[in-house]
C-alpha cells in the first residue's frame, strides 16, 4: 500500500485530533552506498529520510507528535532473528515450491543487506495527529 497511500486510507477512520502510530522503513543518512540504495529503491521506492516521511505526514494532513528510529536490537532480536529461524525451517522443507524458495531467498538477502548496511537504513516510528 505504501506510506502515503496508507496515511490517506486511514485518515477518514480517525476522529478529529485522532492519533496514529506507525513504523516505516527510513533512510538514516542522506547519502549511502549504491548497492543498498538500488536495493531499497527497487523493493520499496517510497523509502525516504525521516525528514521526507514527516513532510509526507504533513502533506497528508497529519501533525507530527514525535518520531524515533527503532534500535538495531529491535531489528535483530525481534524481527530478523525469529525470521531467520523460520527461513531455516522452510529451507529444510524439500517439499516447498520454487516460488516459496524465491521468497525465502529474498528475505535472506534482505537480512544480509541489513547486517552489512544497518547504519544507512532502519525503521522509523512516527506518531501523528489528524490535522482536521
Amino acid at each position: 500500500m505504501g506510506f502515503e497511500n496508507g496515511l490517506k486510507y486511514l485518515h477518514p477512520f480517525l476522529k478529529k485530533n485522532g492519533v496514529i502510530a506507525l513504523s516505516e522503513i527510513t533512510w538514516l543518512t542522506n547519502e549511502r552506498p549504491a548497492e543498498i540504495e538500488m536495493y531499497w529503491n527497487t523493493e520499496y521506492p517510497e523509502i525516504d529520510t525521516a525528514h521526507g516521511k514527516i513532510r509526507t505526514l504533513h502533506k497528508s494532513e497529519y501533525q507530527l507528535i514525535d518520531h524515533f528510529i527503532l534500535s538495531e536490537e529491535s531489528w535483530l532480536s525481534n524481527y530478523y532473528g525469529p525470521l531467520e529461524k523460520e527461513l531455516a525451517t522452510l529451507k529444510e522443507d524439500h517439499s516447498i515450491d520454487e516460488e516459496t524458495k524465491e521468497v525465502v531467498q529474498s528475505y535472506q538477502n534482505e537480512i544480509e543487506l541489513y547486517k552489512r548496511f544497518k547504519e544507512y537504513f532502519g525503521y522509523g516510528f512516527y506518531v501523528a495527529r489528524k490535522a482536521n
